[in-house]
């Protein structure tokens, strides 16, 4: 079953994929957020506002990559 978030209507779509700790929400105009839940489960500060850690570069690769061949 799938539940909206909130009240539409809606207006932005995309695509989003997570993991254990990250999360990685990509919408169809380009625009990517990008959310570490395992210190930020209200998903406040989106790490591609900032520079990335190795370890975030790491996730955030990992994830696109993961979201752009389907394999999720």
């Amino acid at each position: 079953m799938i539940e909206a978030n909130g009240p539409g209507p809606y207006t932005v779509h995309g695509r989003m994929i997570r993991d254990d700790r990250w999360k990685l929400i990509t919408a169809l105009n380009g625009d990517e957020h990008f959310y570490d839940l395992g210190l930020d489960v209200l998903e406040g500060e989106d790490l591609l506002r900032g520079s990335l850690d190795p370890e975030q570069l790491d996730a955030v690769t990992r994830l696109r990559s993961r979201l752009d061949s389907g394999d999720f």
